[in-house]
Formats: structure tokens, C-alpha cells, sequence
């Protein structure tokens, strides 16, 4: 412990305290989870037939194989985290293990957020008061350790490349460049969302490869992102004739981008009347392709005649991912969601169903109401500190790379969405509130004196 602490100097104390402290809930969480079934959600048992099918074929395919093929699951989940769990199937250890891991895991980023609220102010006593205050209200932050999915492992790689981003803009060293490619390479290999963000990382790298005149070996890494793209689409071309990089896009087109936002927007009727014949489970290669082509054709035409309203829908979608509270990952951690639910994303929250849910769940639901309240002060100090840090290259790097995943998620906007960038919006909002609390105290005795 001392010699991870060491790097924080004179507040090496408050950072052992705070680790310890989560260290403990962790693993009431681990011993919560254990002691009941574990929570498979429909992703979940994707990312094991995923790794399953590695092992018995080297696809990742997503579906059972006992099952008619669904060729859109060839491509849905990228490699790594159905190689993490083939790796533990493959050395005989139970998916307990995984959560272990994932424990430690969770840990580790919030680690690497401490890291980085050093690297942005020098001052940070209180601060870290707020950080720990903020990560113990975001359940999400612990919940996710204990389910068999990906977003924990993207936000451990978005942490490790801010703050390689952070090392790099004070050491100048080419390590840290080295670190953030690779790790930005590891993101996308993670969730497909972070693809473009791998891109930008990449190019903005090799901008600073040919000014600053770095080795020829970091010019040839620079390209890594790029070359892990078209192997992926390479072999997903091969599987499914379509080249390109996954599924989920497409799939979160017609499914939610379109299809929810056209049932508010012009009717259930005509909605089904236009989607239904897209619709389909695709059996055959030349079945996906059609299905491919003809759902990237009409669902965007459908959207950019409606532009101005789905720009609000898709607005709409970004403000929940900031101030989501939730409601499905505390239920299905729990054990009291509805078998098979989609959460209130389909069914809506009109006053009924509130009611309903007080009703059923107090505890939880007052809780919820509270994470909400949370929430919107993490947002303001997310804000907040962007304005006044807003010559701060760090700052500006954080902030992209939040509205970047913010954005791309639009209409499913949700805590577990928001789970890859959360710390690096406590690690703002605390910072804000830590000095706007120092100004308040340093104002309070200018005036009694």
C-alpha cells in the first residue's frame, strides 16, 4: 500500500484511508452478490457465448451455438472481454473469479481518479473529501464489479489513458504516449464506442510524433488503432460479407435510436408500418447484408426528416446519461428486477408507474431520489470546473472524451452508459465544490474581520 500511496507525497495517509474505505465496500458488495445468485443480464450471457465460441471455433459469436445462426451476433461483442473470460475458463476457474478481479479491478480506477485529481490541482485536501462523498452515492461504481460485463474494463482504460494524457503533458516523455495509444487501441477492442475516440487519439499522437521529431518505433504504434480496425472488420467481412467493425451500431439504430424515437414522434401504427420489415433475424450472409443496408438507408432517412425533433430526443438522452440514478442497476443488483425488463427505457416513467414503484420499494426508490440529487451536483461541478479550468488542456481532454461518449450513447443515455467516464466527472465535480467551499470559508473571514 505505501508504495502505491507514495506518489501523493504528504497526502499519502488520506489516499491509504480512502482506498481501504472502498476497498472495504467492494467487498460488501463482492459477499452481497455471492451469497445470491448471480445476475446474468442478456449482455452477460452474450460475452460468455462470445467467449465460449472462441474457444470452440475462434469467432465471438454471441448467441448459443445450439441455436438457428443470428448472423448479427458475429460481430456485436468485440474481442477482449470474451477473451478475459475464456482466459479464466481456460486456466479452470469459476466466473467468481472474475468478479474478484473485477473487484480489485474497480479498485484500481478509483486509484488512477486520485492520480489524476493530482495531476489537476496541487491543493486537494477537501477535495478528496468530495471524491470519496460522490463515488460511495454512484452505485454504479460498485455494481458493475459484480456482473459479467464490459463497462468496468472500458472505464480502466479510459482512466489509464487520461492520466497517461496527464503524465505526458508534464513529463513530455514518449512512454506516456506509447501508454495512451495502446490503452486507447484496448478501449475500442473493449466496446465499439470508444473506436473513433482511438482514431482521434491516434492522429492527435502522430501531429505530435512529426513536430516534436519522436522515434520511428512510436511513429509505426501510432497506426495500431487503425490496424486492429481493419483486422476486425477484415474477419467480420469474412463471416458476414458486410466489412465493418460491429453490429451494436445498427442494431442500436433501428432498435432505439429510430424505433423509439418514431413511436413518440408519429405513432406506434405507422412506426411498424415502416420498421417491421427491418425487423428480422437475419439467418444467412446475404439475408444480414440486405438487413444491413436497407437499416442504415431507411433509418436514416427517417431520422433526417425528423431532424429537429430527434436532435431534441437525442438531447434528451444525453441529460439522462448525466443524471440517470440508476433504477436498473440497483433493482437487478438486488435480485428485484422484473424477469426480462428493459428498465423504464421502453416502458416509460409516467406518474402510475412511480407511484408504483414507491410503493413496492420505499427504501430503494427514496435512495434513488437521492443518487438523482447526486447526480445533478456532480453534473453542475462537472461543468463548473470545466469553466473555470477551460485553458486546461487536461481539463479539455476529460471533458471531450465525456461529451464523446455522451453524444454517441444519444437516446440510451443511462448510469451504466455513463459508468466508463463517471470518475473523471466526480474527479471534476469535486474539485469544483472544494474550491467554491475554500472561497466560501476564505470570503466568511474576510467579513467577520
Amino acid at each position: 500500500m505505501n508504495g502505491l500511496t507514495s506518489i501523493f507525497e504528504n497526502d499519502s495517509k488520506k489516499i491509504r484511508i480512502i482506498l481501504v474505505l472502498f476497498l472495504i465496500v467492494y467487498h460488501f458488495v463482492l459477499f452481497f452478490s455471492l451469497s445470491n445468485q448471480p445476475v446474468l443480464l442478456r449482455d452477460s450471457e452474450e460475452y460468455i457465448s462470445s467467449s465460449k465460441s472462441f474457444e470452440i471455433n475462434k469467432t465471438f459469436y454471441a448467441g448459443p451455438q445450439s441455436a438457428e445462426v443470428d448472423y448479427r451476433l458475429y460481430s456485436k461483442r468485440t474481442p477482449f472481454y470474451p477473451i478475459v473470460l475464456y482466459t479464466f475458463r481456460s486456466l479452470n476457474l469459476h466466473l467468481n473469479f472474475v468478479y474478484l478481479l473485477q473487484l480489485f479491478l474497480g479498485l484500481f480506477n478509483i486509484y488512477l481518479a486520485l492520480i489524476l485529481l493530482k495531476q489537476l490541482i496541487k491543493k486537494h485536501s477537501l477535495a478528496y473529501i468530495f471524491l470519496a462523498f460522490f463515488i460511495l452515492l454512484t452505485p454504479s461504481q460498485f455494481i458493475y464489479s459484480q456482473f459479467i460485463m464490459a463497462d468496468l474494463w472500458l472505464q480502466s482504460f479510459i482512466m489509464i489513458c487520461i492520466v497517461s494524457f496527464a503524465f505526458y503533458i508534464k513529463s513530455k516523455k514518449s512512454i506516456w504516449l506509447i501508454s495512451l495509444i495502446l490503452f486507447s487501441t484496448l478501449a475500442a477492442l473493449t466496446k465499439p464506442i470508444f473506436l473513433l475516440a482511438s482514431f482521434g487519439i491516434s492522429l492527435y499522437s502522430l501531429i505530435i510524433v512529426i513536430k516534436q521529431n519522436h522515434s520511428k518505433l512510436l511513429t509505426i504504434l501510432v497506426i495500431i488503432p487503425f490496424l486492429s480496425w481493419f483486422a476486425i472488420c477484415k474477419q467480420n467481412e469474412k463471416l458476414t460479407e458486410v466489412f465493418h467493425y460491429s453490429s451494436i451500431g445498427y442494431i442500436n439504430l433501428l432498435h432505439y435510436n429510430t424505433n423509439l424515437y418514431l413511436n413518440k414522434a408519429i405513432g406506434k401504427a405507422e412506426t411498424e408500418k415502416l420498421l417491421e420489415p427491418l425487423m428480422i433475424v437475419p439467418h444467412t450472409k446475404y439475408e444480414f447484408k440486405e438487413n444491413y443496408n436497407q437499416v442504415n438507408k431507411v433509418c436514416k432517412e427517417a431520422l433526417l426528416s425528423h431532424i429537429r425533433g430527434y436532435f431534441l430526443y437525442h438531447c434528451k438522452g444525453v441529460a439522462y446519461f448525466f443524471l440517470d440514478p440508476g433504477r436498473f442497476d440497483i433493482y437487478n443488483f438486488l435480485r428485484i428486477e422484473e424477469k426480462n425488463s428493459t428498465g423504464f427505457l421502453h416502458k416509460g416513467t409516467n406518474e402510475s408507474r412511480l407511484k408504483s414503484m414507491f410503493n413496492e420499494h420505499p427504501i430503494v426508490s427514496i435512495s434513488l431520489v437521492l443518487i438523482f440529487i447526486i447526480n445533478v451536483l456532480k453534473t453542475f461541478g462537472f461543468l463548473g470546473f470545466l469553466w473555470l479550468q477551460r485553458k486546461n488542456r487536461l481539463a479539455w481532454a476529460g471533458a471531450i472524451v465525456i461529451f464523446y461518449i455522451a453524444f454517441l450513447t444519444g437516446p440510451l443515455g443511462a448510469s451504466r452508459f455513463a459508468l466508463p467516464v463517471e470518475l473523471i466527472i466526480i474527479c471534476f465535480a469535486s474539485l469544483f465544490f472544494a474550491q467554491l467551499f475554500q472561497n466560501l470559508k476564505f470570503w466568511k473571514k474576510v467579513t467577520t474581520n
